[in-house]
């Protein structure tokens, strides 16, 4: 985002993205420990199906053999351990993946299930201030994903923003580069400090008697006011519930 305009600039989008979804995976960890035993469970699986198909792949490469055959497994093991999967589990995902069956069929109790996308954790959600907050923020959440997924506002802004495109002469440079800040500039920074300012405030819901946490968050959102807009509705529907305190214009 700094330096001259240019359409890589336009990436700074899709990263916010990662920003206002992990909102959702915060929310959902803090509502249950059992899913923070679910969030392990898949950041276990995907390392264990990546090591096995690696594997599988580099079986006949003779340098990868004391890898995929005792320093792999090992690691893994230790990390089984601390991400709460049970050997029955880690045998359903070998099941799956390889097609070797290790005897009778896995029951239900033994699949990991998936961890939940935004909008599943939305449906997911017992509080309803919270529920109301991510439901406003899922359109956001959707705008920031084509530019992740290559959709066309992704293609417009840039076409507006490469300096080579014939668009630029169409557009006057005035529009255009009131355009990039307003479009492209200034929201990726928004919608993070959106994101972890009500982090902390879900954060502040847990210890509502750290005055010092209440401070800073209070002032995070009195700051935050001030430059957007799209924060006001986030604090009606969550925030000024938590922090009662304070009045933002």
């Amino acid at each position: 985002m700094r330096g001259q305009q240019n359409a890589s600039a336009v990436d700074a989008l899709a990263i916010a993205r990662l920003q206002v979804e992990a909102l959702y995976s915060f929310c959902f960890l803090l509502q249950d420990p059992e899913n923070i035993q679910l969030f392990m469970k898949n950041g276990w699986k995907k390392k264990y199906i990546r090591f096995l198909l690696e594997r599988e792949e580099r079986a006949h490469l003779s340098y990868f053999g004391d890898f995929s055959e005792s320093q792999g497994p090992a690691m893994l093991q230790k990390l089984q351990q601390l991400s709460f999967v049970t050997d029955e589990e880690r045998r359903t995902i070998e099941s799956e993946e390889l097609g070797r069956p290790f005897g009778p069929q896995p029951v239900g109790s033994a699949l990991i299930l998936g961890f939940p996308t935004p909008r599943k954790i939305i449906e997911m959600m017992d509080e309803p201030s919270q529920k109301r907050m991510l439901t406003r923020l899922y359109p956001e959440y959707q705008f920031l994903c084509s530019f992740a997924h290559g959709g066309p506002e992704a293609l417009l802004f840039r076409a507006v923003s490469d300096c080579r495109s014939p668009v630029r002469d169409v557009v006057s440079t005035g529009g255009i580069d009131d355009f990039y800040q307003r479009e492209v500039l200034e929201p990726p920074v928004i919608y993070s400090a959106l994101s972890a300012v009500q982090a902390a405030t879900e954060v502040a819901a847990i210890y509502p008697g750290d005055m010092e946490l209440l401070v800073k968050v209070s002032n995070a959102w009195q700051l935050l006011s001030q430059f957007s807009v799209l924060s006001m509705p986030i604090w009606e529907v969550r925030a000024k519930g938590i922090l009662p305190l304070i009045n933002l214009p």
